[in-house]
């Protein structure tokens, strides 16, 4: 898996005078940090289709394209307070876990699941989603654990942890447990399906519109129905494939999971309260439905969204 970006929460483990005489000390190595992890994020929102939020609290990175949601977390001591220089690197590695906690679970919750909910309004539409999504949090990969003594004396820690999309213990598996119904009929050909073509899997081409990634996005037809979603692959699929897969060049998406020979769609236009459906053209929904009812390529490997990106 491939981790490029920081988010970045700073704190200080004691308060008053000796926690600003700390801050003062470290800030030097902070800043230097934060900017190093900012311009990551902003190469990489260039670069993939990645979702980017810089504030007060920090940087994140939700990356669609590679597939995972990380941040890394800076933690800092006290040295009048700490007992020795490695019970101060062991309180600001204390510290820089728990900041990265609770930023990687600002992030989960607030990636979008559908057209009509991010995963923080499944989660508050039903109880039993809570320990879901704190045990996938809990579970999260980590990264990377680096120790730093500044010239100055003053210490600092930073804590790198990540979250899969596409795995039965990351957002895949979350979302076919969080995925609630959108209400959208299913979609069913009124005629004989056209012969599937020899194709490796499709490609939906949205770099012309204002696409939003989400975990289970939706192709509909010009009316409104379904032809592939969550709904057409069913929860065990999802939760090990996902929907789709993200992508900013036909390239990149024959390589994510397209193959060779795709199916080529020019998607008409976003739809949804989060704009992450995507209305196809009438005379290519029964080729994709031919593609996905006799030959099985469609599949959450081998749907590609190309999109210009959320930066």
């Amino acid at each position: 898996m491939k981790y490029m970006a920081w988010g970045i929460a700073v704190c200080l483990l004691a308060g008053g005078a000796g926690a600003a005489a700390a801050a003062g000390a470290s800030a030097a190595g902070v800043d230097g940090l934060i900017s190093a992890a900012v311009a990551a994020a902003e190469g990489l929102a260039h670069k993939d289709v990645a979702e980017v939020q810089s504030d007060d609290a920090g940087v994140g990175v939700t990356d669609w394209t590679e597939g995972y949601v990380e941040v890394t977390a800076i933690g800092t001591a006290n040295l009048a307070l700490a007992q020795s220089k490695a019970h101060a690197l062991s309180q600001a590695e204390e510290t820089a876990r728990a900041l990265a906690y609770r930023k990687l679970a600002e992030r989960i919750y607030g990636v979008t699941v559908n057209s009509t909910v991010t995963v923080a309004g499944a989660v508050a539409a039903d109880d039993k989603l809570v320990a879901v999504t704190s045990g996938l949090i809990r579970d999260a990969h980590e990264v990377k654990v680096t120790h730093e003594i500044l010239d100055d004396g003053s210490v600092l820690c930073a804590v790198t942890l990540a979250v899969p999309m596409k795995t039965a213990r990351g957002l895949a598996g979350l979302a076919a447990q969080l995925n609630p119904a959108t209400g959208a009929p299913l979609y069913a050909p009124a005629a004989a399906l056209p012969a599937a073509g020899d194709y490796t899997g499709v490609v939906i081409d949205a770099t012309g519109l204002s696409v939003n990634p989400a975990l289970c996005p939706s192709l509909l037809t010009e009316d409104g129905r379904v032809v592939y979603g969550a709904g057409t692959l069913g929860a065990s699929r999802v939760s090990t494939l996902g929907v789709a897969t993200y992508a900013k060049t036909l390239e990149q998406a024959k390589e994510k999971g397209a193959g060779a020979k795709p199916l080529v769609i020019q998607a008409l236009k976003a739809v949804g309260e989060y704009a992450c459906d995507l209305v196809l053209p009438g005379p290519l929904v029964d080729a994709l439905f031919a593609l996905q009812t006799e030959k099985n390529v469609v599949d959450g490997g081998h749907v590609i969204i190309l999109t210009r990106g959320v930066e």
